[in-house]
């Protein structure tokens, strides 16, 4: 069952206070705030505290440090630093505080605490050391900028134009906010103009310092730039639309002093406001707001953009919302900065067919509203407004955004009708809002059927008063709030009663008409519906009355009664002398559309659709136009009317009409006759006529193709286009023609060798008419002049049939015009010693063979193209001349030894010497050790030397004898191992890098070009040895290490690491130990290699797709171990974080109030705060997800604290 939509707001509560709210709902927890923290950011939930009391604790800078708006008084003593009464100033930015350490703050210390930049507490809660804050500002100002690592002087001001000096890619501009921290705004080159009321910071990337070969390129650098006056300001900005008739505001705190003023004559416009409306004097000038904190205070100017001129205005917000039946629409308008003058407002709204209907033009009433009241005829349409004016440009329009829909049913007006006697019928009546009306609901006190809107009182309702409760029930089943009427008249006795009869259905006639005979039992306690249209026939002429909210409607005397639609939910009465009897009561009909046709406007070429309606109130009935060319019909359009062209002649339409009523009830659809589209239905000055303009030339094994002559041409030097005068539709078909014999069917042909000299003839021809629309005769066929191109030779030397040695030459061209013939190829050569041409030979073939006299020569071809369609050669082409390389080549005299290394293998077990020869020769190899600068042998005799224990103590040599092809000696050189073999086993890493354990699937990598890896959080990496040198290893270690600040925090020792959030925006690296073990070694040796490092900046997508993907179930469930090993169900459901073991609840926390640390020892455990002191510690395991995808335990604990951020977040 549909309820009736309700505008009534439900009450309830946020969740979250208002961010400008300064009163906190437990002053308990955030009045005060003691105990012992290491960082500020611990106290990021109690930023509305009063009292800090944070002395004796770990603190040792302002990291970490937000915005305490309401803090009064500030205890930092007995830390590790001595945080003086200016730095906490600095830090802090508050002018509540009162007290800092047991000091009074006087006005003067505030006063001197905006002389230091909001740099310079930008530092401060960056991590700079509080002692820093010297009490020059200047030199406070130095310290900032060499914590901030900047260089001097790297940017120029001129007037509000900042120039950045610095040559780069990518300019990205930022501005220090209320928070100290850097928000983006807009900027893309090295320049900008801002007045500089607050710090500036412009990101370069690919920054170049230098030139020449002193050039340096930095990734990334930042550029800061302090105040004008490098003074802090309290940060304030504008909003709004600087336009006449808008208002601007600006963001300040409210005690603040705030004038507003015109820029060029520094005149005041309104002060003490946040918001300035402006007027029509604003218009052309510049506003400026200046806004001080307190007395003696720097201020801060902002200036507005130029007001414009008000503009045309048309809104109302009502049709933005809800639309329901019986509301009201109000309309604003202003023609303000235009010339036009407002002449009212057109009401549409969409019709049953899918187009627009006016219903109403308004105009400004004696109070100057503009309303219009939504009837039950808009429900479920679209209301649209058009502005309509004159002078001023085009109309302007406004949409809802939603459908109309129904009110909530009730009755008005109700009544109760009748004689008040006994035995005579009484009706209670009323006036129906809110939709339509369905079977609604009649109490009478004196009993009766619930579902009667009318009762006949006995003799036992006599002397008594007459009541209904009636309930208003829609057609959908939505419930109205009942209501009571009262006749205060008695019920008396008749003088003349009169007997109540019945009537029951006999049978339906031949032609629908229902036949009712008269009984004197009533058949049933349901009224009889009498459906729109339909007619009873009864035996007695009787007199016949229709009551309905409107009163008792007098039909006459007679025997037939038929149901008019203005009587819907109508009783229907019928009397006579002796006797009545209610008949039933009037429903709406099942919708139906009868004598549907098609008219056709010939002025216009619009065909519309006439039907005649009945089923109730019509709703939003569909019409469907099916078009038929000949093939069968295709939807061609919805809507009331379609609009027809020139290539809808011949072609016939039908018109479906779907009827549907207003309560959603659909009827048959119902076609309309097919109308034929002829010549007369166009009205055209001339028709048309399809021409077709054949190509120039037509060539053979070239594409013909049929186009309109307004379509592209893409490739008119391979394609020949026959070009129309019209375009061509499904309707049309198109063949070609040779000797009067069909050979294609379709847009598109290729003539062939076969078709050369012959005749191509195109037809368009009408597929509904049968005959012929157009037709053309094209040129003969005809093929390119032969030529050819890119002419080349090769040359193999190859045996004869005498088998003898000759050298082949073969020609090679890129051959066009048709089908090569008996190409002539004249071959032409150079001899040694020569210097003009000789001609070799003249035929058609693509070769020749040639003997040793050709040697060393040149030889060259000239080629004459000839096809097989003409006898006329094309033009000669000449080839370049190539060399005739000897067919007796010398073999290469030199023999000897090129190079030579002793190198071990890989279990470095044995050497061996490689050696790389020239010529056709041998090599022998003696082993042996050089002793007191002597070389003595050993007996072996292969390249393979076994590594032995003197290798350790003597140097080690190899004898290298090369032998000829005769086994005859010809040289003798040594390889000479430089030192002992000791160093071959010392372990050496030249080259390591961190890389994924799994290859990420978004990183794509061209072929010449390696792409830099981007590292995330919750990534599982490891190390890879690229370039190792040494034995086997026996062991690796690997430690992670972390940056902070200057110096690195070991994190974990592991094979491999899986990232946190701890690592985001920090460098990570990784020390390799290797340590290396082998028999010949009196004990291990180890190296040490430190990996480049790098910086886990990227976001992990999958790990945030799937929380954000577990924040929009909103709910989430994990698996973990507490500490004792007990297994917890934890659960993110309805804003709380509850830890479950089995049945038991161990915790129930909201989300804000849960804080999380992660282990960097423990790859998958974390630490879990909540309120009221719980801590504990949870473990997770592998988890995978319903879509398939599975997570290690340290990419779990990732994926947990990334969802408990979400929902905390609650995005």
């Amino acid at each position: 069952m549909h309820k009736t939509p309700t505008r009534i707001p439900q009450p309830g509560a946020s969740k979250t206070p208002k961010k400008s709210s300064q009163i906190t709902s437990d002053l308990n927890s955030t009045a005060k705030v003691e105990g012992k923290i290491s960082f500020f950011s611990e106290l990021a939930s109690q930023r509305h505290a009063r009292i800090l009391r944070l002395s004796g604790s770990n603190i040792n800078s302002f990291q970490g440090l937000k915005n305490f708006p309401n803090v009064r008084i500030i205890n930092l003593q007995n830390n590790p630093v001595d945080f003086t009464l200016m730095s906490v100033l600095v830090a802090f930015r508050s002018l509540s505080i009162q007290t800092v350490s047991g000091v009074p703050v006087e006005h003067d210390d505030h006063v001197n605490s905006f002389n230091y930049s909001g740099l310079v507490t930008h530092a401060l809660r960056q991590g700079m050391d509080p002692s820093l804050v010297d009490e020059d500002p200047s030199l406070a100002f130095t310290n900032a900028l060499d914590f901030l690592h900047q260089y001097p002087d790297l940017y120029i001001i001129n007037d509000q134009k900042i120039t950045v000096k610095v040559k780069g890619d990518l300019y990205t501009w930022y501005i220090l906010d209320e928070e100290f921290q850097w928000r983006p705004i807009e900027g893309e080159l090295n320049t900008i103009v801002n007045p500089m009321n607050f710090p500036l910071r412009c990101e370069i990337k690919n920054a170049s310092f230098g030139k020449g070969e002193s050039q340096q390129v930095l990734k990334s650098m930042s550029v800061l730039i302090p105040e004008h006056d490098k003074c802090y300001h309290m940060f304030c900005e504008l909003s709004g639309n600087a336009a006449e008739g808008d208002i601007i505001s600006v963001k300040a705190p409210l005690s603040s002093t705030i004038e507003w003023k015109h820029l060029e004559d520094d005149s005041l416009i309104r002060s003490g406001t946040l918001v300035l409306p402006l007027t029509p004097d604003d218009v052309g000038h510049n506003i400026v707001c200046e806004v001080t904190p307190g007395p003696e205070l720097p201020s801060t100017r902002l200036i507005s953009s130029e007001v414009k001129p008000g503009e045309f205005r048309f809104k109302s917000l009502r049709l933005q919302g809800q639309l329901v039946e019986n509301d009201e629409i109000e309309f604003d308008i202003s023609t303000k900065g235009t010339r036009a003058t407002f002449k009212g407002i057109r009401i549409l709204r969409s019709a049953r067919h899918g187009d627009w209907e006016n219903i109403a033009f308004i105009q400004r009433a004696e109070d100057g509203a503009l309303k219009y009241k939504l009837t039950v005829q808009d429900i479920g349409c679209v209301i649209r407004a058009v502005c309509i004016t004159e002078g001023g440009g085009p109309p302007l329009m406004l949409t809802s955004s939603e459908r109309v829909q129904p009110s909530a049913p009730r009755f008005t007006s109700g009544n109760i009708f009748g004689s008040m006697l006994v035995g005579m019928p009484i009706f209670a009546i009323a006036n129906y809002e809110g939709g339509v009306q369905g079977n609604c609901r009649y109490e009478w006190s004196i009993g009766g059927s619930k579902s009667r809107p009318v009762i006949v009182p006995s003799d036992a309702d006599t002397g008594k008063k007459i009541s209904c409760i009636m309930t208003p029930i829609r057609s959908d089943g939505s419930i109205g709030q009942p209501i009571e009427v009262t006749n205060n008249k008695p019920i008396t006795n008749n003088a003349k009663p009169m007997v109540e009869r019945f009537l029951a259905f006999h049978k339906r006639t031949r032609t629908g008409k229902l036949q009712m005979s008269f009984v004197e039992k009533r058949p049933s306690e349901q009224l009889f519906v009498i459906h729109e249209k339909e007619t009873i026939i009864v035996s007695t002429a009787c007199d016949w009355a229709v009551v309905d909210s409107k009163g008792i409607h007098t039909i006459g005397q007679s025997k037939v009664f038929t149901a008019e639609t203005e009587y819907i939910k109508g009783i229907v009465v019928l009397f006579t002398d002796t006797f009545f009897a209610i008949a039933g009561v009037i429903e709406a009909a099942t919708p139906t559309a009868n004598d549907v046709s098609i008219v056709c406007d010939k002025a216009s070429a619009f065909l519309s659709a006439s039907y005649l309606y009945s089923g109730g109130i019509e709703g939003r009935s569909i019409i469907q136009w099916n078009r038929n060319e000949g093939r069968g019909e295709v939807v061609a359009a919805f809507g009331k009317s379609f609009h027809i062209g020139l290539v809808d002649r011949g072609c016939t339409f039908r018109a479906i009409v779907t009827p549907v009523s207003l309560d959603g009830k659909r009827g048959v659809p119902t076609p309309s006759e097919p109308f034929l589209i002829d010549d007369s239905c166009i009205t055209t000055d001339e028709k048309p006529v399809l021409t077709i303009l054949p190509p120039d030339v037509v060539l053979y094994d070239t594409e013909i193709n049929v186009v309109f002559q307004e379509d592209p041409m893409p490739d008119p030097e391979h394609i020949a286009y026959a070009v129309t005068s019209l375009p061509l539709t499904n309707r049309h078909k198109v063949i070609w023609q040779i000797n009067n014999r069909t050979v294609k069917e379709g847009n598109s042909f290729t003539p062939s060798v076969n078709d050369i000299g012959k005749v191509i003839k195109i037809c368009v021809i009408d597929r509904i008419r049968k005959e012929t629309i157009s037709s053309v005769d094209l040129p003969p066929v005809d093929s390119e002049d032969p030529s050819v191109e890119n002419v080349r030779l090769t040359i193999e030397k190859v045996q004869n049939d005498e088998k003898k040695w000759v050298n082949r030459v073969t020609v090679f061209a890129d051959f066009h015009g048709g089908i090569e013939g008996k190409s002539i190829i004249i071959w032409k050569g150079i001899k040694p010693g020569e210097t003009e041409e000789t001609e070799c030979a003249r035929n058609n073939r693509k070769w020749i063979e040639i003997n040793e006299t050709w040697d060393n020569a040149k030889i060259g071809v000239e080629y004459i193209p000839m096809n097989t369609t003409s006898d006329n050669p094309g033009h000669s082409v000449r080839s370049e001349f190539y060399t005739v390389p000897p067919l007796n080549t010398k073999p290469p005299k030199e023999v000897g030894i090129k190079s030579h290394r002793i190198v071990p293998n890989k279990e470095y077990t044995q050497l061996t010497c490689e050696v790389e020869t020239i010529g056709k020769c041998s090599v022998l190899y003696d082993w042996g050790y050089i002793f007191e600068n002597e070389r003595q042998y050993t007996d072996e005799t292969t390249k393979v030397h076994k590594i032995v224990q003197d290798d350790f103590e003597f140097p080690l040599f190899c004898g290298l004898r090369v032998l000829d092809d005769k086994n005859r000696p010809i040289a003798e050189e040594f390889c000479d191992l430089l030192d002992t073999a000791s160093p071959l086993f010392d372990p050496k890493v030249f080259k390591a890098t961190i890389m994924p354990a799994e290859k990420p699937t978004d990183v794509k990598q061209d072929k010449n070009q390696e792409k830099e890896l981007l590292f995330t959080h919750g990534q599982e990496l490891k190390v890879v040895l690229n370039d190792y040198q040494g034995p086997p290893i026996t062991s690796k270690s690997v430690r992670w290490e972390r940056k902070f600040g200057d110096s690195w925090k070991k994190i974990i020792e592991s094979e491999t690491y899986t990232t946190t959030m701890n690592d985001f925006n920090c460098d990570i690296r990784a020390v390799i130990n290797i340590v290396v073990k082998h028999r010949v070694l009196d004990k291990p040796r180890s190296c040490e290699y430190t990996t480049p490092e790098v910086r886990v900046s990227g976001k992990n997508k999958i790990i945030r797709r799937m929380a954000k993907a577990l924040k929009r179930t909103k709910r989430a469930v994990f698996e973990a171990r507490m500490p004792l090993g007990e297994k917890v169900t934890i659960l993110f459901e309805n804003g709380n974080l509850i830890l479950k073991n089995g049945a038991n609840i161990l915790l129930r926390s909201p989300f804000p109030t849960v804080a999380l640390e992660i282990y960097d020892s423990q790859p998958s455990t974390l630490a879990l705060r909540a309120r009221h002191g719980y801590n504990t510690e949870l473990t997770f395991s592998e988890k995978k997800m319903s879509g398939g995808t599975k997570f290690s335990a340290a990419q779990t604990r990732e994926l947990f604290y990334r969802a408990l951020n979400r929902f905390q977040k609650g995005r």
